[in-house]
């Protein structure tokens, strides 16, 4: 598949080498390559195939070997940035200590059967150590670097609006979890440099906190009870959890670990998925990705999308409903952007929130963003091999969504003059409805009028449901 582009050119960077092109605006007509996964490319089991667990650079990786830009000629002359507003998620985390005690038990688990075994040939696993205890959830070194080296690049992408009014013209905000904070101090040390300031701390950085918009999850008392408390709402990830084609997995990895009196479980093969992601990605590879093969991976991917699209995104409407006040906060804070730049004054040239998985995902589905003609099921996996919904690649560690503003002056008179364009991962997307990647501000603003304010107590609190939750 191909798609025609017209964009600014601080929408084109080497992800690699971060540099960026001279400052006139291109057409390009960019190959959608589909996601190739092989070995060679990515080192075994180091793809993005881990849904929500799959480090950000691991993305950046398949991206560069998967995609071609062909650039041609320059046109849409006169459109600046103006404001750039992004929602990026939290860098890559410790494991929770639900998950870390499930590492123990599997780890006890294959350690006692291997040993009563007289051929057992997986010796990493016989001398296997847990080595998460004790960090619940907190930020890691890769995290702290894909949040300095995200900043790093914006920083070089959107200099000249960023850098207009200095510090006082960005605002950080983020959650009441530790993970967003140094998350966002990462950023800040990579974006600073690249506007001129010289960091030797990070004194100098104001950081309000926000759980109204960016936990929101937390405060919806119909999504805690119908959906965050409910079981039944993932009847789909439970009963694909049990299809052939994770039974199949199981007793393969059984077979394969010589664990036929006591087998591994499906969950037990979701757990060996999630070592094998963090422990490759943490300290460069782990023996528990010798007891997969590479072709279970899309199956255990499909699996995790089963939960998030059932939990976070479209799977029910409170599910992305209850992101409003998030929604309101980003209209709210571009209307006053633009107001402030029409009247010559002072105003906030970009606004970076730092949240979470359950923060973005409820906000692509609002958008419309990512979603399949038909919903993701337990029965219908054939069907969505090529499915827009992939977690690995919308919502990985420090996943970003961003709305650039531009003044398009010299193209176009009035209200129409400004236009928005938005950028999923750092790269530009279709908006449902919107004919362009450059969108008119007018027409951005009319498609979400229903999600630019909130009565948060009326979705959340008012008319909560009284089917019986297992129905859900």
């Amino acid at each position: 598949m191909s798609v025609f582009y017209c964009l600014n050119p601080y929408f084109i960077m080497s992800f690699k080498h971060m540099n960026v092109l001279k400052p006139t605006v291109v057409c390009y007509f960019a190959f959608l390559v589909p996601r190739v996964l092989s070995a060679s490319a990515y080192h075994g089991f180091r793809q993005p195939v881990y849904s929500t667990k799959t480090p950000y650079q691991w993305l950046l990786d398949n991206r560069e070997e998967n995609s071609s830009i062909e650039f041609g000629n320059t046109s849409a002359e006169g459109c600046i940035p103006i404001h750039v507003n992004f929602l990026v998620r939290h860098g890559a985390r410790e494991p929770g200590a639900k998950d870390v005690k499930k590492f123990s038990a599997l780890g006890l688990k294959v350690k006692k059967e291997l040993e009563a075994s007289k051929e057992h040939t997986f010796l990493p696993l016989m001398n296997w150590i847990n080595r998460f205890e004790g960090n619940d959830k907190e930020l890691v070194e890769i995290g702290r670097d894909e949040q300095f080296e995200l900043g790093s690049r914006l920083g070089k992408r959107f200099k000249d609006v960023l850098a207009k009014f200095n510090a006082e013209g960005i605002q950080f905000i983020v959650s009441s979890k530790s993970r967003t904070k140094d998350s966002a101090v990462a950023f800040y040390h990579g974006i600073m440099p690249q506007l001129g300031q010289d960091l030797t701390s990070d004194e100098g950085m104001v950081i309000s906190l926000s759980d109204e918009t960016l936990r929101f999850f937390d405060n919806c008392d119909k999504y805690v009870k119908d959906v965050d408390n409910n079981d039944g709402a993932l009847k789909e990830f439970l009963k694909f959890l049990e299809s052939d084609a994770m039974t199949n997995i199981a007793k393969n990895v059984s077979n394969r670990l010589e664990m036929r009196d006591v087998p591994i479980t499906t969950a037990e093969v979701r757990t060996m998925f999630y070592l094998c992601c963090i422990e490759t990605a943490f300290y460069n590879s782990s023996g528990w990705c010798s007891g997969l093969e590479e072709h279970d991976l899309p199956v255990l991917e499909y699996l995790m999308d089963l939960k998030h699209y059932w939990k976070k995104a479209y799977g029910y409407d409170i599910n992305y409903l209850q992101s409003c006040p998030l929604t309101a906060d980003i209209f709210g804070s571009i209307k006053e952007a633009v107001q402030k730049y029409k009247e010559g004054k002072q105003y906030i040239t970009g606004v970076f929130r730092f949240g979470h998985a359950e923060t973005i995902l409820p906000l692509y589905a609002i958008l419309g963003l990512y979603k399949d003609e038909q919903p993701l099921l337990a029965d219908n996996y054939l069907q969505h091999k090529n499915r827009k919904f992939l977690s690995s690649l919308i919502c990985p560690f420090s996943a970003n969504i961003g709305f650039i503003i531009y003044d398009c002056q010299l193209e176009s008179q009035g209200n129409d003059r400004f236009a928005v364009s938005v950028l999923v991962n750092e790269v530009p997307i279709h908006l449902p409805g919107c004919e362009k990647i450059l969108c008119p501000l007018s027409k951005f603003q009319q498609l979400y009028s229903h999600i630019s304010s909130c009565n948060f107590s009326d979705i959340c609190f008012n008319d909560i449901s009284e089917t019986s939750r297992d129905e859900l």
